[in-house]
């Protein structure tokens, strides 16, 4: 994605191309659309354009996303927590 920017910076990206939005960037695409628009005078060509959705059903997908990554992160810090109590319980 760095990449991706930096090129579009400079100017050297005419098109990219994905296979859907949402591969790009989660979140920030409207961004990034906007930084080769600009810069590079480009596009985004997307693949497969999946059904357009209302504002508010994106911002539901993108919220449900958020709380699954955190929910992921918390249960790993648990199992990380339970690791070094047992290692501080043998020494």
């Amino acid at each position: 994605l760095t990449k991706i920017i930096n090129y579009a910076i400079k100017g050297e990206l005419e098109i990219l191309i994905v296979a859907y939005k949402d591969r790009l960037a989660r979140f920030g695409y409207d961004l990034i659309e906007e930084l080769i628009k600009t810069y590079s005078k480009g596009e985004i060509v997307v693949m497969n354009k999946a059904e357009e959705k209302t504002p508010q059903e994106e911002i539901t997908k993108d919220i449900i996303s958020i709380m699954n990554i955190y929910t992921a992160k918390l249960n790993g810090l648990r199992k990380y927590k339970k690791q070094i109590e047992e290692e501080l319980k043998k020494n």
